[in-house]
């Protein structure tokens, strides 16, 4: 058993937000967010510590989180909101927001990243060894 620690440094545009993580061993996951908001600008800058123990029987790879705030970006194609109840989920019209992430170390070296997803709302996270 083998475990890991990123560090996700991103940029929210959302007045609130959600972000998880999806794993079958949620029990060996520990998260220490930083968050600092900005009232004129509407944003969060947002540090993420995440260690995960791997304690499945597979290899990873990659470790995948969800950006469940790019449901939220204007033009995504999943409607977070139904058309009934538009007026009480946007009182005072509609609006947007999103998560971009800027960067992603592991054990403080930066890697790359890939955002996927029909909405951009998958981080996917190379792993530098894979993790057993």
């Amino acid at each position: 058993m083998k475990k890991i620690c990123l560090l996700l440094i991103l940029i929210l545009a959302c007045p609130v937000f959600i972000f998880g993580c999806s794993s079958e061993s949620k029990n060996l996951i520990s998260y220490d967010i930083y968050v600092s908001y900005d009232n004129q600008t509407n944003t969060a800058k947002c540090f993420e510590s995440v260690n995960y123990v791997n304690n499945s029987e597979n290899v990873l790879e990659e470790v995948c989180f969800h950006l469940y705030p790019n449901a939220f970006r204007e033009g995504s194609s999943t409607k977070v909101v139904s058309s009934l109840n538009f007026d009480k989920a946007y009182p005072n019209g509609e609006s947007f927001g999103e998560i971009d992430i800027q960067k992603v170390k592991i054990l403080n070296q930066d890697v790359d990243f890939k955002i996927c997803g029909e909405d951009e709302n998958i981080l996917k996270v190379p792993l530098l060894n894979n993790l057993y």
